[in-house]
C-alpha cells in the first residue's frame, strides 16, 4: 500500500499558486487513475484506488501548509503505512522552474509543510518529489512569492512540469524510488 500526499494551502485565494503545485500534481495523478479526491478524513481530501495491482491512496491535507503534517501523520497511523511507503509532493524554491527531484531522508530545507510532516511522523525517512518553482526576484519577499501565482509566461512550463511530475509519480509507484530518480531528475523543457 502506498500513500501519495500533495502539499498545498486550502482556499480559492491560494488556488494555482506556486505553493500549491503539489496539489496540482496529485490532481493530475488522480485524473490519470480515474479517481476523485472527494472523500474526507483527518482534515484532508483523499481517494483510494489500485494501480499496477497495489492499493494507492492520494491525499491533499486541507489545513494550511505549516499544519499539513497532522493529516499526513493521522493517515499513516490509520492506514498503518510505513514512512518508506509515503511520497510527499511539494514545491521547492531551491530548484529552478521545471526541475524535478525525487529524494528520501532529507531535512525540510525551510519548507514548513515538510517540517510539519517530519514533526508528526518523528522521522524524515520518507520519499519526496521536489518540484522546482524557482527563486523569487532579488529583493522580493519569499513568502509572497510562493503564495503568488505563476506568471503567464511561466504557465506552459508549469503545465509541462505538472504532467511530467505526475508521470514520475506513476513511475515511482510502479518501479520505486531508485528507478524514478534516474529518469526524472531533470528540468522539463
Amino acid at each position: 500500500m502506498r500513500l501519495v500526499v500533495g502539499l498545498g494551502n486550502p482556499g480559492s485565494e491560494y488556488a494555482a499558486t506556486r505553493h500549491n503545485i503539489g496539489w496540482a500534481v496529485v490532481d493530475a495523478v488522480a485524473e490519470t487513475l480515474h479517481l476523485a479526491l472527494r472523500r474526507r478524513k483527518f482534515d484532508a481530501r483523499y481517494a483510494e484506488g489500485n494501480y499496477q495491482g497495489e492499493k494507492v491512496f492520494l491525499c491533499e491535507p486541507q489545513a494550511f501548509m505549516n499544519r499539513s503534517g497532522e493529516a499526513v501523520g493521522s493517515f499513516c497511523r490509520y492506514l498503518e503505512i510505513d514512512p518508506g511507503d509515503l511520497l510527499v509532493v511539494h514545491d521547492d524554491l531551491d530548484l529552478e522552474l521545471g526541475a524535478l527531484k525525487f529524494a528520501r531522508d532529507r531535512g525540510s530545507a525551510g519548507h514548513q509543510g515538510v517540517a510539519s510532516v517530519i514533526e508528526q511522523l518523528g522521522t524524515r525517512a520518507f520519499d519526496r518529489l521536489r518540484i522546482g518553482i524557482g527563486r523569487p526576484p532579488k529583493g522580493a519577499d519569499p513568502v509572497a512569492y510562493v503564495l503568488g501565482r505563476f506568471d503567464p509566461i511561466e504557465e506552459e512550463a508549469v503545465r509541462a512540469t505538472v504532467a511530467r511530475a505526475a508521470e514520475g509519480v506513476l513511475g515511482y509507484l510502479t518501479h520505486g524510488l531508485a528507478w524514478t530518480m534516474t529518469r526524472f531528475h531533470q528540468k522539463t523543457s
